[in-house]
């Protein structure tokens, strides 16, 4: 049966009159006044969890699909450019650091999810975006971090160093393969900024998450007792662009000091300052790695060359 409905249509000059409603402060199940809305989610939240939401396959320890043709939904904005505030200018709240404002900042819109000089935000959610973090986004926008009047950061959830599973370049937080070429020659898919692309050469970037951190390098290796031996761009706090301070293969030396070396230029948790490329011999006594690094290197075994004196 074919029915014809006929619609006339005429312009009005005042607002409908729509009637209050009163709405009940009481949830619509409670059985009296005064019961609480509540809710009860029945998850499965164990160590894999914490991998990462995006990767190849489930076997595999290495993630080298990255395309800025394809959209990854995190914590940053896919459509945004982000630099690292390495030196955030904030009064730390009482319990704080300086460190702990450390965050990436966006800078303004990418063009097709890539950015002339910066992170990209779909590339950030690629490489860094955990499964626990997709929770969080959709229940309560995120982990805050800090959560204050003028400023909130959002904090990546901590990646298992070793309790009870270590997920460095692990089926469960693959190695991230930033591919050179892609989208163009030496353009790595305008995921990353200049100064890094130019650090990596002709390599391509790896990428590799810990804790609240994300390894930049230029080849794959390292452990969770030794992330810094992760070769390459830089250590992140999730959250800007810090310096680029490239560190060459780390070996592993069972000797003293060369006689024609520079009196320690830092202490542990220090900086060594210098300009240009150096042999820089990190450890005490009898055991050291060794590794070329340019433009200043930490004194850290956490973050840079691993632990050659356990326990001094």
């Amino acid at each position: 049966m074919a029915i014809a409905v006929s619609l006339a249509v005429r312009s009005q000059t005042a607002p409908p009159a729509i009637p209050q409603v009163s709405l009940s402060s009481d949830p619509l199940y409670a059985t009296t006044s005064g019961d609480k809305p509540t809710m009860t989610l029945a998850l499965s939240v164990e160590w894999p969890t914490a991998g990462a939401q995006y990767f190849k396959g489930p076997d595999s320890k290495i993630d080298d699909t990255y395309s800025n043709t394809t959209e990854y939904i995190g914590y940053y904005n896919t459509e945004a450019c982000y630099t690292y505030n390495d030196r955030p200018t904030e009064t730390p709240d009482s319990g704080q650091t300086a460190a702990d404002y450390k965050r990436f900042e966006r800078t303004g819109p990418a063009t097709a999810r890539k950015c002339a000089d910066g992170f990209s935000g779909n590339f950030l959610n690629w490489a860094t975006g955990s499964a626990i973090d997709m929770l969080r986004l959709a229940l309560s926008g995120g982990d805050r971090y800090i959560d204050r009047e003028d400023l909130t950061i959002l904090q990546r959830a901590h990646i298992p160093a070793g309790d009870p599973q270590c997920l460095w370049n692990s089926t469960s937080f693959p190695a991230k393969q930033l591919q050179r070429d892609g989208g163009g020659t030496g353009t790595y898919w305008g995921a990353v900024p200049v100064a890094m692309r130019r650090a990596a050469g002709v390599n391509d970037i790896w990428v590799a998450n810990l804790l609240n951190r994300v390894f930049f390098g230029t080849a794959r290796g390292g452990t969770c007792g030794t992330a810094g031996v992760y070769t390459g761009n830089g250590t992140y706090t999730l959250g800007a662009d810090v310096p680029i301070r490239a560190v060459g293969p780390i070996a592993s030396r069972n000797e003293t000091l060369p006689g024609d070396a520079s009196p320690a230029c830092a202490t542990e948790g220090g900086t060594c300052t210098f300009s240009g490329i150096k042999e820089v011999w990190y450890g005490a006594g009898t055991s050291w790695f060794v590794a070329p690094a340019s433009n200043s290197v930490k004194c850290s075994a956490y973050e840079v060359f691993g632990d050659p004196a356990y326990g001094v």
